[in-house]
């Protein structure tokens, strides 16, 4: 049984790997996914978007095992499920996921909004500094006690100020 799903993903074969179960490697995955390329360098880049077929896959796997190096293949299927396939410990194994929604809106800084934001934690951060040196603690000294505190709470508040924390 299949059902349609897209999958992409790279598989680095060993070195010396024979060239005729390479042929045949790249043929199996040709019959799997609608473009594969292979380069030694690179290794094999496979892209499928049709019926996905596990039995398929796990024959690709069981015959490509002992000759991978290392690999995955992400796939998203019709129902949005998504998984992997990834090669660990001598074997393909099939990997899940799940998606998290945070309560938060994310936060998207401008390019301009994250330097003005990086600069405003770089002078908090120099502020310390000048104070510690201004109490006789040379420049760059190791940040402790007060000085942490002090530190912390002024990067909260550079933090809490752009919805950060």
């Amino acid at each position: 049984m299949g059902y349609y799903a897209v999958g992409s993903g790279d598989i680095i074969l060993k070195e010396d790997t024979p060239e005729n179960v390479l042929n045949e490697i790249i043929d199996f995955a040709r019959d799997i996914f609608s473009n594969v390329n292979y380069s030694k360098e690179y290794g094999l880049d496979v892209f499928g978007d049709d019926k996905y077929h596990e039995d398929d896959m796990y024959e690709f796997f069981a015959k490509i095992k002992d000759y991978t190096e290392k690999g995955q293949i992400h796939y998203s299927g019709e129902d949005d499920c998504q998984w992997k396939f990834v090669f660990a410990d001598g074997d393909w194994k099939e990997v899940g996921s799940r998606t998290v929604y945070d309560d938060e809106p994310a936060i998207c800084l401008s390019e301009n909004d994250k330097g003005e934001f990086l600069g405003q934690l770089i002078d908090q951060v120099q502020d310390v500094l000048d104070d510690q040196e201004n109490r006789g603690w040379p420049h760059g000294a190791l940040i402790i006690g007060e000085f942490y505190d002090d530190l912390k709470d002024k990067l909260e508040s550079v933090l809490k100020g752009w919805k950060i924390l």
